[in-house]
């Protein structure tokens, strides 16, 4: 898909539905037989969208849009949240939040926190090992 010059309803509408293919697309890949993408929320909501209700939205709105789904066109994860998220509020008027979310991320970011605490703890341990220790094997060494 080309980027979006103008802020035509059916010019929006139509580049909404190809980055929902793509996202759609994202959601079937798999690793080592897990999902890499997950959606977070209600993703019919966003297949559900009309031209009537791209046509209720402001000119700025509009505009916001247009800036969102040519972002988006990259494919980043966060290109495509910014959007999910416009989407929601003020599309969709939903107070519900969604995202594209990566689950292994999530894991690996649980794990690094967990390993920060114990590594904490042990220079914790090693200083009051030291402080305790102070010049003793100096002063054994010396009588």
């Amino acid at each position: 898909m080309k980027k979006l010059i103008g802020h035509n309803s059916k010019e929006l509408l139509n580049g909404l539905q190809e980055v929902t293919k793509s996202i759609e697309s994202k959601l079937e890949i798999k690793f080592v037989n897990e999902n890499v993408y997950v959606f977070k929320g209600d993703f019919s909501k966003i297949k559900s969208i009309k031209l009537s209700d791209i046509e209720d939205l402001g000119i700025c709105d509009r505009r916001r849009l247009r800036r969102y789904i040519n972002s988006s066109l990259g494919g980043s994860l966060r290109s495509l949240n910014k959007l999910i998220h416009f989407v929601y509020k003020n599309i969709l008027n939903s107070p519900d939040n969604a995202s594209l979310v990566i689950p292994r991320h999530d894991a690996i970011q649980k794990l690094k926190k967990q390993w920060i605490k114990i590594r904490n703890e042990s220079d914790d341990a090693l200083n009051a090992y030291k402080e305790s220790k102070g010049n003793f094997y100096k002063e054994v060494k010396g009588l």
